[in-house]
């Protein structure tokens, strides 16, 4: 899931722990955990694109992160707050300045997105929301600079089982939302690298996050003991987890089209996969092999016949090239496709297609958004050249076509 998510999530949960105790120190430390999964991307600096592949959503989305990690981080957030040099005089302002700079950096982030997808119209919402934001800042935050006053007992006497807890289960809503989307995540690890991965929600999924978008930062504006603070945060976490499984029911039913429909186009699939697309739960993406074809198609619950479109058939590599043969980059790529893929000859190299993540619905999905080129450097191994292709697509034009295709098909 999309880090936003991750972080209203998390600090819902942290709050409900323990915000009646520390305040909305709950809901940071809550985000955090809810955060720190993702933490493995900065492995990224010190590897190429495939090492990427294999340590994203590896060892820290695993339970064993979370049973150890956890305590790793209750030990350490018990060492935090018991530091003496947080009582010196300049320490809240500091953590004042902090709130600021975190608030720039927000008014920038929503500023340059939604500028870049809307124009000169985003300018209406985004001052809207940084109106608001401003307001909750100041009275939640700023009024906090002069001291502790809205908190029951300082966090470091909170227990190590408190911290452990809110860590361990930020931890486990992480996990649980990671392996609901396509991409997979490797809970077993460090006994089996299997990527678990259930198909039912899109990376980003607008109507999953938005109950707790709204009622986060509104409780965090309520007094900490507040009844209406807890009402708000149980309504959004439950609100998010009923259109959770209603995304699972949905999902048993596009398999089953998914599969009717192979049945009906005499396609022998050995293997299938489903997914919704971007943003929605409405258009879904489904990849079949059969023998040397591998298939693509889209399905939108709007459409008036529940059947797949077929928009693309490809040729299937069982076997790879004798000079691929053996690769790390073929070992990867087709370990993290879960064998759904796309290979072609491309000059003096390859390029890898994972067609899980089909492109924005068009008559012809040819390529996806998850393409590599592979080259060989300078000690014969393959390598990634030039990044993620499906990164470079055009946004809007794709937002564009996908607000098309959720309208169905006649």
């Amino acid at each position: 899931m999309d880090s936003l998510t991750h972080i209203v999530v998390g600090a819902a949960v942290g709050d409900l722990m323990l915000g009646k105790k520390i305040g909305n120190r709950a809901m940071v430390w809550g985000a955090l955990a809810g955060s720190v999964p993702d933490f493995d991307v900065f492995a990224n600096f010190f590897t190429d694109d495939l090492g990427g592949l294999e340590v994203h959503r590896g060892i820290t989305h695993s339970w064993f992160f979370m049973l150890f990690g956890s305590l790793l981080l209750a030990w350490l957030e018990r060492r935090w707050y018991r530091g003496g040099w947080r009582l010196t005089k300049g320490y809240p302002w500091l953590r004042g300045a902090i709130f600021l700079l975190l608030y720039v950096l927000l008014v920038a982030l929503v500023s340059g997105v939604t500028g870049f997808l809307a124009g000169w119209y985003a300018l209406i919402p985004v001052s809207l929301g940084l109106g608001i934001g401003w307001m909750v800042f100041r009275n939640v935050y700023f009024n906090q600079i002069i001291g502790f006053e809205d908190h029951a007992q300082e966090p470091g006497q909170v227990s190590f089982r408190s911290w452990y807890l809110l860590f361990g289960l930020g931890i486990l809503t992480h996990i649980v939302l990671d392996c609901a989307t396509a991409y997979g995540t490797q809970i077993w690890l460090p006994f089996s690298n299997q990527r678990v991965s259930w198909g039912n929600m899109a990376v980003v999924d607008i109507l999953f996050s938005l109950p707790m978008v709204i009622s986060v930062p509104i409780a965090a504006a309520l007094p900490r003991r507040s009844m209406l603070r807890k009402v708000l945060l149980i309504s959004g976490l439950s609100i998010s987890a009923l259109y959770w499984g209603n995304t699972l029911v949905r999902r048993d039913k596009v398999e089953a089209i998914w599969q009717k429909t192979l049945v009906a186009m005499q396609i022998p699939a050995n293997r299938h996969f489903i997914a919704p697309t971007l943003m929605n739960n409405i258009v879904w993406h489904g990849v079949a092999v059969a023998a040397d074809s591998i298939y693509v198609g889209d399905y939108a619950f709007t459409d008036s016949r529940p059947e797949f479109r077929i928009t693309g058939r490809y040729s299937y590599w069982v076997n790879p090239p004798p000079d691929l043969n053996g690769s790390r980059a073929w070992r990867i790529l087709t370990w993290f496709s879960k064998g759904f893929y796309r290979w072609e000859e491309e000059g003096i190299g390859y390029s890898f297609t994972d067609l899980r993540f089909g492109g924005i619905p068009a008559e012809s999905d040819d390529d996806g958004v998850f393409k590599f080129h592979l080259v060989r450097d300078a000690s014969d191994a393959w390598h990634v050249a030039g990044g993620r292709e499906g990164s470079e697509q055009d946004i809007r034009e794709g937002l564009r076509r996908l607000w098309v295709r959720m309208q169905g098909l006649p």
